[in-house]
């Protein structure tokens, strides 16, 4: 139990350590076809001037969602972009997603209060964590099997070859 409470606090704090990056001033323009979605993502700490890109602490990965003001519940998350979405390294200003709303919504949409949201969420290595919840599980269960097996034994001791065991003594 100790174990999981030091290794939860470790993952927990090794996102405190580094400057975290936000994304901020995001703007779309719809040009034909083709909306273009621009942010900029950026680090509070530093003086930054210009365009000036920074590499980041950790991986980081940009996701974009349509959202509409009317209705909260709505959220769509387009499929078929491109640009500065993924797997993000590099701070700055002005990046671009592309993305053809006629391929996924051939109608387009035809109200004027949706607006576009841009998410950055760490990056965790391929299959890292899933190892880790992987060896827990597998921990836990060990440690019920043993548990199981040594009260097994106690009742053993506890209880006469072919005969029931003795009733808990009255209370005094």
């Amino acid at each position: 139990m100790i174990f999981m409470i030091v290794m939860t606090f470790l993952w927990v704090s090794q996102w405190s350590y580094g400057q975290t990056p936000s994304i901020v001033n995001v703007r779309f323009d719809l040009q034909d076809s083709t909306v273009l979605i621009q942010y900029d993502l950026l680090i509070a700490e530093k003086k930054k001037s210009g365009n000036t890109e920074y590499a980041l602490d950790g991986e980081y990965r940009t996701e974009l969602f349509l959202k509409k003001e009317s209705d909260s519940e709505f959220m769509y998350r387009p499929e078929k972009i491109s640009g500065d979405v993924g797997i993000v390294t590099t701070t700055g200003k002005d990046k671009t997603i592309v993305w053809n709303i006629l391929d996924e919504l051939p109608g387009g949409v035809d109200d004027t209060d949706f607006y576009f949201e841009v998410a950055l969420v760490p990056a965790e290595p391929a299959g890292s964590s899933q190892y880790l919840w992987y060896g827990a599980g597998a921990a836990l269960v060990a440690t019920g099997i043993v548990t199981y097996f040594i009260a097994s034994e106690e009742k053993e001791k506890d209880a006469a070859p072919g005969k029931f065991p003795l009733p808990p003594g009255r209370p005094k």
